[in-house]
């Protein structure tokens, strides 16, 4: 990634309006937000991963375009930098069982806006190596 696209330390910026629900940190997924939006009348729960910094605090509410946090490399995280980035359907606080989170899950190329110089579909996987659950 450029500077201006990602790497080290780059902003995490809300997709959308939201509710914070979650700013945890662990030996898995390290410095972690889990949050709830509504979309169109339609629920869903992020959940942004490895973050090298928060800045946002349970119970806050955030608008669309505010910083979250950082991007970074915490937790198990062998890719180095980056974003890992989840968003299932529904308001959910229980992301422990694997079935459910394939089910509900949500690809985050259809909801997010991506920088200038990224193509959405084929070519966007081979140029940055996009990684999706199976």
């Amino acid at each position: 990634f450029s500077s201006e696209y990602g790497g080290k330390n780059q902003p995490i910026i809300a997709p959308s309006d939201m509710e914070i629900m979650e700013v945890g940190n662990s030996a898995v997924i390290g410095r972690n937000i889990r949050a709830h939006a509504t979309i169109n009348g339609v629920k869903y729960t992020y959940r942004f991963i490895h973050l090298s910094d928060t800045s946002v605090e349970k119970g806050q509410k955030v608008k669309k375009g505010e910083v979250l946090g950082k991007m970074g490399d915490t937790g198990s995280s062998s890719n180095g930098y980056h974003l890992h980035f989840d968003i299932w359907k529904g308001h959910t606080a229980d992301l422990s069982s694997s079935s459910q989170r394939y089910v509900k899950s949500v690809d985050p190329l259809e909801m997010c806006y991506l920088a200038k110089d990224q193509i959405v579909g084929e070519d966007t996987d081979k140029k940055y190596n996009i990684m999706r659950a199976k």
